[in-house]
């Protein structure tokens, strides 16, 4: 149903046109002609990069696939007994038709295997963090508009 493949230099532009895709919405009612609109998420892109790569050191990028189409990417990273699921996205026409269910079972799955548990973060009354209880996980700690989850084989 999906591959993930390494993500390379040369494949920026595809990871910024899906972040984008996930805040368009959100920017766009300020109403902002599209040049300036398209340069505030960019900027934002190369910011939320940055600070994944400072707070989570050595995480892992990966293109999602679906049928051989880059659909979304992912970054998790792996410290002691805990997954860290940082960000996954897929672009619109790729939501709603299980690839992500089916990436988060994949990581369930590997978490049993190496005795980890799996951290996010999902916003607040957000499809995400909806999907993410569907699948086990379970809330410890909220600071808005981010709710803290874990999942564990436990659960």
């Amino acid at each position: 149903m999906f591959t993930l493949l390494e993500v390379h230099d040369e494949d920026d532009e595809f990871l910024y046109q899906v972040y984008a895709s996930t805040r368009t919405d959100e920017f766009a009612a300020l109403g902002w002609p599209e040049m300036q609109l398209r340069a505030l998420l960019n900027m934002q892109f190369k910011a939320q990069k940055r600070s994944y790569d400072l707070d989570y050191p050595g995480n892992e990028q990966r293109i999602i696939t679906a049928a051989g189409v880059k659909a979304g990417y992912i970054i998790t990273s792996r410290s002691g007994n805990v997954l860290s699921l940082i960000f996954i996205a897929l672009l619109p026409q790729f939501r709603n038709q299980g690839i992500g269910t089916a990436i988060i079972h994949k990581l369930q799955s590997d978490s049993i295997e190496t005795g980890q548990l799996i951290r996010l973060h999902a916003l607040d009354n957000s499809p995400a963090r909806a999907l993410y209880s569907r699948l086990g996980f379970v809330e410890v700690g909220f600071k808005p508009p981010y709710a803290a989850m874990e999942w564990s084989r436990d659960n």
